[in-house]
């Protein structure tokens, strides 16, 4: 069964599991703030989609910002076709780092690393073990892509605390 990636509502008594706050955005080095900050976006609106269409092009040029945005849409296909829950994320304009879209920016850089046997682990905690070869493959095709030269800086700044 396939879950969503969803926003919890911040009036609800009870954080939902995978939502609570475990850090900051800027934390995260530059190419796993992208990966956060376009996953709010992409899963917010067809609006939204088209703000992340327009920052990959600004930052990656044309080519490049298509194979970046179609990687990242196979990973959170992916990720939310195996996911145990639905997963949660933070407003888009938040500064916090939420503990499910800190697991996913980590299985993608740990993609990087091949830090095989971690990535499992980190799988574990969202992904049914039928989906780990999978997701594991589009965060290694993800990672490869964003990994390129190209990537113009990229500020946190104009993102506000929730």
């Amino acid at each position: 069964m396939a879950h969503h990636i969803i926003e919890p509502n911040p009036h609800d008594a009870v954080v939902p599991a995978g939502a609570a706050s475990v850090g900051k955005l800027i934390e995260l080095d530059e190419a796993m703030q992208v990966i956060v900050l376009y996953m709010r976006r992409w899963t917010t609106s067809i609006d939204q989609r088209d703000c992340v269409w327009k920052d990959a092009t600004d930052r990656f040029g044309q080519a490049k910002a298509h194979r970046v945005i179609g990687a990242l849409d196979i990973f959170l296909q992916t990720v939310a076709n195996h996911a145990k829950r639905p997963i949660q994320r933070h407003g888009r304009r938040c500064n916090c780092l939420g503990e499910d879209e800190a697991v996913l920016a980590e299985i993608v850089s740990g993609a990087g690393r091949q830090a095989g046997p971690l990535l499992r682990v980190l799988c574990h905690s969202l992904i049914v073990p039928a989906g780990f070869t999978e997701t594991i493959s589009a965060a290694v095709q993800l990672y490869e892509i964003l990994s390129e030269p190209s990537m113009k800086p990229f500020s946190t700044s104009g993102f506000t605390l929730h």
